[in-house]
């Protein structure tokens, strides 16, 4: 029960006030034949996050999981299929995050908010 209303509140928050982006995930590589080459294929999901800066996290801070210059980017775990990895890219309107580390909040035994670490390029 913990579970899914953790879950249900972190979505509906983050449905409310989130951002809109596009979650993208390394899924393999292709082969270009063209080319001779081998590059790299996303799998993309729409998704809604919070954004926020490294200032109230200072726990992660001490740890060294987070630098001053870093943002911590808020996704409802009900949004992905999947757990979010390092590199994975999350492209916003006014720029694109790459994951640094997934700070995972639980609610019971599941995972009812990935809290990413994330540096902005």
């Amino acid at each position: 029960m913990l579970n899914e209303k953790a879950k249900n509140t972190a979505f509906k928050l983050l449905e409310k006030f989130g951002k809109n982006g596009i979650y993208k995930r390394q899924a393999g590589q292709i082969y270009d034949p063209k080319t001779g080459e081998m590059s790299l294929n996303y799998e993309s999901r729409p998704v809604k996050a919070y954004i926020d800066s490294a200032k109230g996290y200072s726990n992660l801070i001490e740890k060294g999981l987070l630098n001053e210059g870093d943002s911590v980017i808020l996704i409802a775990a009900k949004s992905l299929p999947f757990v979010p990895q390092n590199n994975d890219k999350i492209e916003f309107p006014h720029g694109t995050y790459t994951i640094k580390y997934n700070d995972a909040v639980w609610g019971g035994e599941d995972i009812a908010l990935h809290q990413l670490v994330a540096v902005w390029k």
